[in-house]
């Protein structure tokens, strides 16, 4: 099997050409937000140098998981306005991925459409396994077969299903209301649906699926801003369920 890093060594070129958009890299990009991340950066720990370090000695134990500012700020840029989405800052996505898949416990991960490289890898070093639902990728929809990936759940004994939204070689879970659909079906069987949504910044921010994650008891959704603005060293937010 191999790993995520090993697709690089068959790069001819980093560049885009009308067939291709390359992901590899997104230096590019930067300069299209509305703010320099490096300069922000810089201005940002410029001022906390001429402040004598307040953060230093202290840790903002008022807000532990920065769901307090980046709760309402998500729930602003992926439409749901008036409910603010909990979330969780991480130090990447591929870090809380690797953390995530350990909620399967023991129980298999069922893998639904396309998962990042890497994943597999760290399911085994958790001491689990990956199973599917053995038909071709992209031979349906797959927010037509929800019944499909539901049954294939429970006959595999599987507690987490992993997925990205959106794929980047099927068209699975594009609808919002199929992962909806997924969650609810799973949710008396106390399987979780992690979305890996690395790729989805690509998207209008109504495609996410964050926002239903304030009321969706096992719905979690890992987003970062590597891909579009490269800003990979920057961290990633996980939404889930409310800590209780």
């Amino acid at each position: 099997m191999s790993l995520a890093i090993d697709s690089y060594e068959r790069l001819e070129t980093l560049t885009d050409d009308p067939d291709i958009l390359n992901l590899a890299w997104t230096v590019d990009e930067r300069e299209h937000p509305g703010a320099d991340p490096l300069e922000l950066c810089a201005r940002e720990l410029s001022a906390e140098g001429s402040g004598a370090l307040p953060y230093l000695t202290g840790y903002l134990v008022k807000d532990p998981y920065g769901e307090g500012v980046l709760g309402p700020a998500v729930a602003r840029h992926l439409g749901d306005r008036w409910e603010p989405v909990p979330v969780t800052c991480g130090a990447g996505v591929g870090p809380l991925l690797q953390s995530l898949v350990r909620l399967a416990g023991s129980a298999p991960v069922y893998v639904a459409g396309d998962v990042y490289p890497d994943l597999p890898h760290w399911v085994e070093a958790a001491d689990g396994r990956c199973v599917g639902a053995g038909e071709k990728p992209g031979e349906k929809p797959d927010d037509e077969a929800v019944g499909a990936h539901v049954a294939h759940v429970r006959r595999h004994g599987a507690r987490l299903v992993a997925m990205e939204r959106p794929a980047l070689t099927t068209d699975g879970f594009t609808d919002l209301a199929a992962v909806s659909g997924l969650c609810a079906e799973l949710s008396a069987d106390g399987v979780v649906v992690l979305v890996d949504e690395s790729n989805a910044n690509y998207c209008p921010p109504g495609f996410s699926a964050a926002p239903p994650v304030s009321r969706t008891p096992n719905l979690i959704v890992v987003r970062g801003p590597s891909k579009a603005f490269g800003m990979g060293a920057y961290g990633s937010v996980t939404a889930c369920p409310p800590r209780r």
